[in-house]
C-alpha cells in the first residue's frame, strides 16, 4: 500500500520506493492544487507521480513491488469484483514472489522463459496463472520496452475436454427434496434444478425480483476476496444472463408461504459468518447441499451440477439447444459445445437418407 492518511490534517499522501529511496507527493504537480482529500484521488494520481520519477533518474531503478499495488488499482477499474478478486489472489500467491525484490530494469525475456518453464512444470491452475503472469508482464513493458509477454504461455493440450460432470435425474431431485425439511433450503434447490440458476444468481434473488408474473434475474452476489470476508453485489456473469421467468407452479408455494423479514430471498443465517456478508454465503450453500446430498444417499454433486441437470434433463427431453440457452441465460454456442454429447448418434438415419436419395433410377 503507497497511500497513506494524515490523521491530524484529514488528508491523504503518496509514498513510494524507487532505487532504494523514499519519495512522497502530498498534492498534485499543477499550479493550485490542492492537497489530496480522498484516498481514492491520492491513488489516482499516483501512477502520474510514477511516471514523473521514471522520467528521471530512476527510469527502471522501481521494484516490481512498489507496482504491485498500483497493477491491481488498475484491474480494479477494468474487471468486474468476481473476476478482479480471483485476479488478486492468483496474482499476490502466485506471481508477485516471481519478482519479489526484483527491479523493473532487472527483469529480461530470459528470465521470463525461465519463470514461464517453471510454469509449465505445475499442475494446477496453469492457464489462470499464465493469463495473471502475462497482465502483470504487460504493465512491466511500460516501464521496460524489452518485455514480451507472449514469453509466459501454457503448452497446448490437444485432447479432447472431459465432457463428464455429475448431474441428477428428475425422481433423484424429488428424492433429495423429501429429506429437506428447512422450507427456505427446499425453495434454493427448486430454483437452482428448475431454472439452471447460478449460485451467485439464486443468492442475488430479492423479494422485488418476483413481480407480474415473472422472476426477473438482474444481479448476482460473488465472493469479496478470498479469506477477506464480505459480498460484492453485481451484474450477472454475461448480458445473456440477465433474463426474465415465468414463475414455475412448483415456486408459487413457497413466494406465498416464506416469511419476509427481508428483501433477499436468503438472507444471512446464524450460520454464515463472514463479516460484511448480507446474504448466505458461497460455502454454506455447498454445505448445506452436501448434508442433504448424504442424507438422501445420492452421490456428491457441485452446486454448479444443479444447472447442468436442468440443461440435460431439458435437451434430454426434446428441447432445442436456442430454447435452453435461453432458459439459462447462456449462448447457444456454449451449450452446444458444452452439451454436444448429449446429441443422439444419427449416423444410420444418414447413411439410409443418401442410399435412398442416390438409389439408381429404374
Amino acid at each position: 500500500m503507497s497511500v497513506y492518511q494524515n490523521k491530524k490534517r484529514g488528508t491523504y499522501y503518496i509514498k513510494v520506493c524507487v532505487g532504494g529511496r523514499y519519495f512522497y507527493c502530498y498534492k498534485p504537480a499543477e499550479p493550485g492544487s490542492k492537497s489530496f482529500k480522498r484516498k481514492k484521488d491520492a491513488q489516482l494520481y499516483e501512477p502520474v507521480f510514477l511516471s514523473t520519477l521514471t522520467e528521471s533518474d530512476a527510469d527502471k531503478g522501481i521494484l516490481c513491488d512498489d507496482l504491485a499495488q498500483i497493477f491491481l488499482n488498475e484491474q480494479t477499474a477494468r474487471l468486474k469484483p468476481n473476476t478482479y478478486y480471483g485476479v488478486e489472489r492468483t496474482f499476490k500467491k502466485y506471481v508477485l514472489p516471481c519478482f519479489r525484490g526484483m527491479r523493473v530494469g532487472d527483469v529480461t525475456n530470459a528470465y521470463l522463459d525461465t519463470v514461464n518453464a517453471k510454469l509449465n512444470k505445475r499442475r494446477l491452475n496453469v492457464y489462470q496463472q499464465a493469463c495473471c503472469f502475462r497482465l502483470f508482464v504487460r504493465f512491466l513493458k511500460k516501464k521496460n520496452e524489452s518485455l514480451d509477454p507472449s514469453r509466459i504461455s501454457t503448452p497446448k493440450d490437444h485432447r479432447p475436454a472431459d465432457k463428464s460432470y455429475q448431474i441428477f435425474t428428475l425422481e433423484q431431485f424429488e428424492k433429495l427434496l423429501s429429506v429437506i425439511k428447512d422450507e427456505r433450503d427446499r425453495f434454493m434447490v427448486t430454483l437452482l434444478y428448475f431454472y439452471g440458476l447460478r449460485c451467485g444468481e439464486m443468492m442475488g434473488l430479492k423479494w422485488d425480483d418476483f413481480s407480474n408474473g415473472k422472476l426477473h434475474i438482474r444481479r448476482a452476489v460473488s465472493r469479496r476476496g478470498y479469506g477477506q470476508g464480505g459480498q460484492a453485489v453485481t451484474s450477472p456473469k454475461t448480458k445473456n444472463s440477465v433474463r426474465d421467468y415465468p414463475i414455475l407452479s412448483a415456486v408459487k408455494p413457497y413466494l406465498e408461504s416464506l416469511p419476509r423479514e427481508s428483501e433477499w430471498c436468503f438472507p444471512k443465517g446464524s450460520m454464515s459468518r463472514s463479516d460484511g456478508a448480507v446474504v448466505i454465503g458461497h460455502s454454506e450453500v455447498r454445505r448445506r447441499i452436501d448434508r442433504y446430498v448424504k442424507m438422501a444417499g445420492l452421490p456428491h454433486i457441485k452446486v454448479h451440477g444443479f444447472r447442468h441437470s436442468c440443461v440435460s434433463w431439458l435437451l434430454s427431453n426434446g428441447m432445442s439447444y436456442r430454447t435452453v440457452a435461453r432458459w439459462v441465460g447462456d449462448t447457444e454456442t456454449v451449450v452446444l459445445q458444452t452439451y454436444s454429447h448429449l446429441l443422439p448418434d444419427e449416423k444410420d438415419e444418414i447413411a439410409e437418407f443418401v442410399d435412398k436419395a442416390s438409389k439408381p433410377q429404374e
